[in-house]
């Protein structure tokens, strides 16, 4: 890192610079709360820069998760103007916004073993297959309107006959690229091009559908988030208690397929009701086409995005069996399930960043991007590592021994973890907060044509292996344009040296692990105790190399402990 001083004396509220400010770094994230509804495969919107060069107090997040019954990833980006939000506004929906994530967090625990053992390897690549060519209906459906307009609703807040005006002007243009949508997928089933997979892109249509009833930005705009949480938590657990009850065969992929599809209608259209109370007369005619410019800027990098994280289910469906597709996947998702815990710090930093970068701070902002790679290895070391060493009986025991060929995806697929979390550091805290919209753009592009060209040539000669193989050097190469445009400010080598001694320990964490595996049944018992050893031997790591990451936290779980006993003798 240029311009950064290891040893500069830091201020009190600095004590502890990375995990201390997640308490009041949580008000900005709140204020950014994620768009629960959208459609499209959310993780490539992390990716997007909704920056609008107008107003640079906006700030961006992106959220990941998992969810089971579309196998996308949870990932969101909201801008929003935070600087007319109380803090006591703020903390309230800091609140909703854990307790979303936590409705986010279970169902997967619950589901990705339950429709792995009941649908099967076939039946359930046959659903990834056909959702993953849905996905690119419902993002033309889509455009990130979702996301534009809530930025545009939020430029007007206090303004309700403006926010009508806007509201129903993008209603109305993506209204429009719905029907397309609809009309072209419609024109393709009817052609018998899906085959025997007709029916299931029937109710997959349904959720390109559901598209067009989302209208959650009105109210994300006006920084309304408990309605979603509340509206989630019924409907996922509907949801989720109905395909338990349902879905007990192979023979009830459809019934999936349809709860999966209601469920999206449901939820974005559960909120219309409360529209009323943002909605007025206004004057004036309604500019449908003004915003055009605008959503497409956004729809571009999405477009790419979508074709880079998409493709690989898409390819391994085209030219291999529709098992292999279930095999990438579900490793996918417990990759993806892990990706939650790590980039967790990228939004807590976000805000910061983008007021440092502003205020041409480029030593703090060097100190926090510093610290966010440090945090970042320690937890991707463990992780990466753990995942591989354990591979051989989690499988089984959480999938079923039907899905045996993903233990090969899981000692694979983990290595794009390491390029991946710097990516996220290099392109969410240094590219976009600095307004290098350019070269973050052009990161993207480059992944997604190396994403499509190896997905399509690794997965002919190799099956999902290539595909697995192709996932990881697309996310290297994102990796690797990012360093090159940030290298004049953050020092390539100097990333490395950071993760060198986290690979060390997690290494050493691996060949322990991995040696006991071979003695351990596939089981809660024989999973747990590999887990405890994995944490026992990076912890005895941290605590020999004296690593200032796990200094802090256990400075920091003092104070806590000891604030929290001075309270209760009071």
């Amino acid at each position: 890192m240029i311009q950064h001083n290891d040893k500069e004396t830091l201020k009190p509220e600095q004590e502890y610079p990375l995990i201390r400010t997640v308490v009041d770094q949580d008000l900005a994230i709140a204020k950014n709360s994620p768009n629960t509804t959208e459609n499209v495969d959310d993780q490539s919107l992390k990716y997007l820069n909704l920056e609008d060069s107008k107003n640079d107090e906006f700030c961006l997040e992106a959220n990941l998760s998992s969810d089971t019954s579309d196998s996308t990833t949870d990932k969101n980006i909201n801008e929003i103007d935070t600087s007319t939000v109380k803090d006591k506004s703020a903390k309230k929906n800091v609140v909703f916004n854990v307790l979303y994530k936590l409705t986010l967090a279970i169902p997967p625990l619950i589901l990705v073993p339950y429709l792995a053992r009941t649908l099967g390897p076939s039946k359930l690549g046959d659903y990834e297959f056909i959702v993953s060519i849905s996905q690119y209906f419902s993002l033309f459906a889509g455009l990130g309107v979702a996301y534009y307009g809530q930025r545009e609703i939020a430029k007007h807040r206090g303004d309700r006959g403006t926010q009508t005006k806007v509201f129903f002007e993008i209603i109305i243009f993506r209204f429009i690229f719905v029907l397309i949508s609809l009309l072209v997928d419609v024109v393709l089933i009817l052609s018998n091009v899906y085959g025997a997979r007709t029916m299931l892109m029937w109710f997959c249509l349904i959720r390109v559908f559901s598209v067009g009833c989302d209208i959650s930005f009105m109210f994300t705009g006006n920084e309304n988030f408990a309605i979603f949480f509340v509206r989630n938590l019924i409907i996922r657990s509907i949801s989720l208690f109905a395909i338990i009850y349902f879905v007990k065969s192979e023979d009830d992929l459809l019934k999936y397929a349809l709860i999966v599809a209601l469920e999206a209608v449901i939820t974005n259209a559960s909120i219309i009701p409360y529209l009323k109370k943002y909605l007025c007369r206004f004057k004036g005619k309604l500019k449908i086409w003004s915003h055009a410019t605008a959503i497409f800027r956004l729809f571009i990098p999405s477009l790419a995005v979508n074709l880079y994280t998409t493709i690989n289910k898409t390819a391994i469906g085209l030219i291999k069996l529709t098992e292999d597709v279930a095999y990438f996947t579900q490793g996918e998702k417990i990759i993806s399930m892990c990706l939650v815990l790590i980039t967790s710090i990228t939004p807590v930093l976000i805000p910061r960043m983008v007021k440092a970068y502003k205020s041409k701070n480029s030593t703090q902002a060097n100190q926090f991007i510093q610290k966010s790679l440090k945090f970042m290895f320690f937890i991707t070391a463990p992780l990466m590592f753990g995942i591989i060493a354990i591979s051989r009986i989690f499988v089984p025991f959480f999938l079923s021994e039907s899905y045996n060929p993903t233990i090969i995806v899981l000692m694979i697929l983990p290595f794009a973890i390491f390029p991946l979390v710097i990516s996220n550091v290099l392109g969410m805290q240094y590219l976009i907060p600095s307004n290098k919209d350019k070269e973050f753009s052009v990161s993207i592009v480059a992944g997604a044509i190396t994403s499509i060209c190896l997905s399509i040539l690794l997965t002919y000669l190799c099956g999902f292996i290539g595909t697995t193989i192709a996932y990881i050097l697309t996310e290297i190469c994102v990796t690797v344009v990012q360093m090159y445009y940030a290298k004049k400010d953050i020092s390539p080598i100097q990333i490395l040296k950071y993760s060198v001694k986290y690979l060390i320990v997690g290494f050493i964490m691996f060949v322990g692990v991995f040696a006991t595996s071979f003695i351990m049944k596939p089981n809660i018992t024989g999973v747990s105790l590999l887990i405890l050893e994995s944490a026992m031997i990076y912890v005895l790591g941290m605590i020999i190399t004296k690593d200032e990451i796990f200094l802090e936290i256990l400075k920091m779980m003092k104070t806590v402990f000891r604030r929290n006993t001075i309270k209760k003798q009071q």
